[in-house]
């Protein structure tokens, strides 16, 4: 009996390697799909849905034939083998099939065309692995059983198959991917399913007890109740899975990190549900398997209206927990978060499946048919839950459609069995109205709010009634201060091309930079936004100085980077937004393959912008995005957005071959009065204030980045790295501002040689950065003294460069009544320093007026 029991032990360990696998392969296949797929609803839903529907295949088709096997030992390890082998193709296949999906589906495809194609080919490609881990649980559930004679280890191996999954999911998120890249992991999980494979086959080996006594639960319903019970649990299970990572997303950092928390703990969750099963129920009889439905349908339902409660707390759950900042602290906030979220629903989900599938089980089969229809519920939740019912009654009442909706599942329903319900609904009525758990700024208001499949998008107000976007609860855009630079954003690249004609806007935000694109006349511009929801909200943004022409501009909702592999269109201009490289899906648009993509689509002369938000980078992020652009453009020049050190921007401009400007480039360059206001609105008034910005060419900047990796599909490090300067709180801007402007500009990189004026420009552009330097070291002074130092330093060195002059003016009229004389040494100072302006004569006026 001890033998016996030992290789039970050892064949449950066995199925733990292969929940282990399993999910990992889950992760790792739905990154590798991402590039091809995009990341649009529908792409999301159809990647799910393919690999559920295989599982769901696998578990219907080889039920009977597993069931009625005499070896069920040989059907496991034949699953566990096919499962590694096609794991293995996976490799070379998955890439494959995204150049397949780019061209069958376009780069503006309806849904269903979308939906279709993404559906069908990852099914049809992945079908024979996933069909066989669809139908491992039923192999080893008969295995087991014949080895100890008794067929009620059900609960047990599902809870030890995902305890494996748990641990399938935090390594792949923490170790594999981070150092074995996408395709490493997925060889990693085709090696543990080859050995899952040798352990099954040594642990069945010695025989095992004839097939007798296997028929289970005699009182169990109806194959077809049952069925029904489990395909409406799934969906239900899935769906508050899906609502609650869509709520605690306005409160998480929404990492890789993050979602591989709220993964883990609900499987952890439906692990200790099952296993607590297992442990406490081992036998049912007479009435007890339907009192049993009953009283886990009932906690289930209330445990998931007392969620509601629960998520709208969710803010002080994680801020109590991430007081400090810190990687451990900050994971171990998301994990507390996810934890009072989903622990105990899951828990209840985990023994009702067991529960269920156990008295699905019969001599012949069951278990499979359980399995299969349990995930095709869950397939179909994040359609339900996520597409159709967010959106349209909001998070709250679709979790009290979820808690309600295991109601009808129990099986003699009557007035004493509604009081559960009512329970929960009372709870629910102590929780907020909605689930929006953005905060407003300090005197302002929430404007709109729309909750997306994806993201929740608001628009907010402050006291002085600017508007800002808000994507869950992050990345303030907009502003006064925001529209300046945004549309400098959208000004620069342009202006940098000589006659572009097409241009295309890789993220919208909200619109500044797109906007910009009205005043070229001639020019056809098309901005690439993933977020339906920020488009809808853009008319917020717009101001009396903004146009837009629908003839030559166009805005579409669509991932860019599967747009950009798609499309067969030529651009001038390229434009890639501010894209925070922590948010999870956002290193991948500053991968080599995507910025490979985007130079196919240039047109000849053509150049790509990436702007990068060095306030949200660290060095060693930075270093991997720049080399990683070295890589892929022979010709690629850094510029500074605008001169803002709290929040710097930096540009890289790829071309396939060096420009070269000649003296009075830009007058001939910008034609018409109206293109020529709007440059001026965003202080770009001439040659000067736009090559002013330039901070290196290729030769600084490979000596910034240095040797090593390079972001890749496979190795996603900007994916995995930066999420590290978000949970730290940390600030590396300076550091980084001050090793771009060390980078050292060159005017002979810039400058056409042997032109006329060629020497005066050169000696020009070099006085402005030198009085740029200046200014920008002096925001960071480190007293006022040193600060006026540098800033009449920036004024001294060259009269093309008017920000310092205007700084001072500013801070002599904020000064001027506590420190009158102050406030007059300064302006004379100005008034020699520049005494073509009038600002400051007509200040200091003003002041000796006032003391008099």
């Amino acid at each position: 009996m001890s033998a016996t029991r030992g290789r039970s032990a050892f064949l449950h360990a066995v199925f733990f390697l292969s929940g282990a696998a399993g999910l990992g392969y889950e992760i790792a296949w739905t990154r590798m799909w991402a590039p091809g797929l995009g990341h649009e609803v529908p792409a999301m839903l159809a990647v799910v849905a393919a690999f559920f529907g295989g599982l769901a295949v696998g578990a219907r088709a080889l039920d009977g034939a597993i069931g009625r096997s005499p070896r069920p030992g040989r059907w496991y390890v034949a699953l566990e083998v096919v499962l590694g082998l096609w794991g293995l193709a996976s490799v070379a296949l998955v890439p494959w099939g995204n150049e397949r999906v780019a061209r069958l589906t376009g780069p503006l495809p309806s849904d269903l065309r979308h939906w279709l194609v993404a559906f069908a080919v990852p099914f049809a490609l992945l079908l024979p692995a996933t069909a066989a881990m669809g139908a491992t649980l039923p192999a080893m559930d008969r295995l087991v059983a014949r080895l100890r004679g008794s067929g009620r280890y059900v609960a047990g191996l599902y809870a030890v198959n995902t305890l494996g999954a748990v641990a399938g999911t935090l390594g792949a998120a923490f170790v594999l991917v981070p150092r074995l890249g996408l395709r490493g992991t997925v060889l990693c999980c085709a090696a543990m399913n080859l050995l899952a494979a040798a352990g099954a086959a040594l642990g069945f080996r010695g025989g095992t007890a004839p097939a007798r006594g296997l028929a289970e639960e005699a009182d169990a319903p109806s194959q077809r109740r049952l069925l029904t019970t489990l395909f409406f649990t799934g969906l239900l299970g899935i769906g508050y899975e899906v609502l609650g990572v869509r709520v605690v997303g306005q409160v998480l950092e929404n990492t890789v990190y993050s979602f591989a928390c709220a993964l883990a703990v609900y499987l952890l969750g439906t692990a200790g549900g099952a296993a607590f099963y297992q442990r406490f129920t081992r036998s049912a009889g007479g009435q007890r398997f339907e009192q049993r439905t009953t009283v886990l349908l009932h906690a289930t339902g209330l445990a998931c209206l007392a969620g509601i409660l629960v998520l709208s707390r969710s803010r002080e759950v994680y801020e109590s927990v991430a007081s400090a900042p810190g990687f451990a602290r900050a994971i171990a906030a998301e994990l507390a978060l996810a934890a009072c979220v989903f622990l105990l629903p899951s828990a209840l989900m985990g023994a009702t499946f067991a529960h269920l599938a156990q008295g699905a089980r019969r001599p012949d089969g069951g278990l499979g048919a359980a399995l299969s229809v349990n995930t095709l519920g869950g397939a179909l939740a994040p359609l339900l839950f996520g597409v159709v019912l967010l959106p349209a009654i909001g998070a709250r009442w679709s979790l009290v459609i979820v808690g309600l909706g295991y109601l009808p599942l129990i099986p003699r329903l009557s007035a004493r069995t509604l009081w559960p319900a009512l329970l929960g609904l009372s709870l629910v009525w102590l929780a907020p109205p909605d689930l929006r758990l953005v905060r407003p700024l300090p005197g302002g208001e929430i404007v709109e709010h729309r909750d997306g499949v994806m993201a929740s998008v608001t628009v907010v107000s402050d006291e002085q009634g600017r508007k800002f976007l808000k994507v869950n609860d992050r990345f303030g855009m907009g502003g006064a201060v925001g529209i300046f630079a945004a549309r400098r954003l959208g000004h620069l690249p342009l202006l940098l091309h000589p006659a572009p004609e097409q241009a295309l806007f890789l993220g919208l935000g909200s619109g500044g930079s797109f906007r910009s694109s009205f005043w070229y006349p001639g020019l056809h511009a098309r901005a690439v936004e993933l977020l339906p929801e920020v488009v809808e909200l853009r008319h917020h943004f717009e101001t009396p100085e903004d146009r837009f022409d629908p003839r030559r501009q166009s805005i579409v909702a669509a991932d860019a980077r599967r747009y950009v592999r798609a499309t067969d269109e030529r651009y001038d201009v390229i434009v890639a937004d501010l894209f925070h490289p922590a948010r999870d899906g956002s290193g991948a648009l500053y991968t080599r393959e995507h910025f490979q993509a985007v130079a196919g689509r240039l047109a000849p002369g053509g150049l790509f912008c990436q702007w990068l938000p060095i306030y949200q980078l660290d060095p060693e992020v930075l270093e991997i995005v720049v080399r990683t652009f070295l890589d892929v453009y022979p010709d690629v020049e850094a510029y500074l957005a605008d001169f803002n050190v709290l929040q710097p921007v930096l540009g890289l401009v790829g071309r396939s071959q060096p420009a070269r400007h000649a003296a009075g480039w830009y007058d001939r360059r910008v034609s018409g009065p109206e293109l020529r206001t709007a440059l001026e609105n965003v202080a770009l008034r001439n040659e000067y204030q736009v090559l002013g910005c330039y901070l290196g060419g290729r030769e600084a900047l490979a000596r910034f980045a240095g040797d090593g990796p390079l972001n890749l599909d496979d190795r996603p490090l900007v994916t995995y790295l930066a999420p590290r300067q978000v949970y730290a709180r940390s600030s590396a801007t300076r550091e980084l501002l001050e090793a771009m402007l060390d980078l050292g500009p060159a005017a002979a990189d810039l400058v056409a040689p042997g032109t006329p004026g060629h020497a005066e420009l050169v000696e020009r552009l070099e006085a402005y950065w030198r009085a740029r330097d200046h200014f920008l070291h002096a925001q960071e002074a480190g007293t006022p003294e040193q600060r006026l130092e540098l800033l009449f330093a920036s004024l001294a060195a060259s009269p093309d460069f008017a920000t310092s002059y205007y700084t001072l003016l500013e801070d002599v009229e904020a000064t001027a009544t506590e420190h009158p004389d102050v406030a007059l040494t300064v302006l004379e100072g100005l008034i020699e320093a520049h005494p073509h302006r009038t600002e400051a004569a007509a200040l200091r006026m003003e002041l000796l007026q006032r003391q008099r």
